[in-house]
């Protein structure tokens, strides 16, 4: 058992460097990330489709997959042959969901401040930076693609280092886990 949980912690450690290291190229250069994430994206969705196509015959319980496969598998190609269509359509698509949630989050300050609740305002200005922000986004968004990536590239490696230190406090209590699962 001792064993076991000692591989996994390690593999884990592994993981989470490698995760980390993805996450500094992702910050470092995000340009070139996000076009390979793109062509990655693309890549999955050519084979997904092709594989709904083949297994269309193979299944009674979804009748889609032929119709899935062949969406799956053209806008796989035209991602493909025009990665540029992400750059620009998946940032300003963040842009909305942006704009859309702070438009709400500003309806509801404004009913924190008829009820007279104090932090009414912070919600306001948070809430209309970041309907400027999205508005940055829509309007710019090979700025917005770069930012994503950023962002994607910081979260991994914040993630990473939370696993790793995690894994090294779980490493140095093995013994008391492993009377727990006894």
């Amino acid at each position: 058992m001792l064993q076991k949980i000692n591989k996994f912690l390690n593999s884990s450690i592994v993981m989470a460097i490698l995760t980390l290291l993805m996450g500094l190229i992702f910050i470092i250069f995000p340009k070139t990330s996000f076009e390979t994430i793109t062509y990655i994206i693309a890549a999955i969705l050519i084979i997904n489709g092709v594989y709904f196509i083949i297994e269309k015959n193979n299944t009674s319980i979804i009748s889609g997959f032929l119709s899935l496969g062949i969406i799956e598998l053209l806008v796989g190609i035209v991602i493909l042959l025009n990665p540029n269509i992400i750059k620009t359509l998946f940032p300003i698509l963040i842009g909305i969901v942006m704009i859309t949630k702070s438009s709400l989050d500003i309806r509801l300050s404004l009913s924190l401040k008829e009820v007279k609740k104090g932090k009414w305002f912070l919600l306001f200005i948070c809430a209309l930076l970041s309907i400027i922000c999205g508005g940055i986004i829509i309007i710019n968004p090979s700025l917005g693609s770069l930012a994503i990536t950023t962002y994607i590239g910081i979260v991994l490696v914040v993630y990473s280092i939370t696993n790793i230190i995690d894994t090294i406090i779980l490493k140095k209590h093995i013994n008391d886990i492993v009377k727990v699962f006894k």
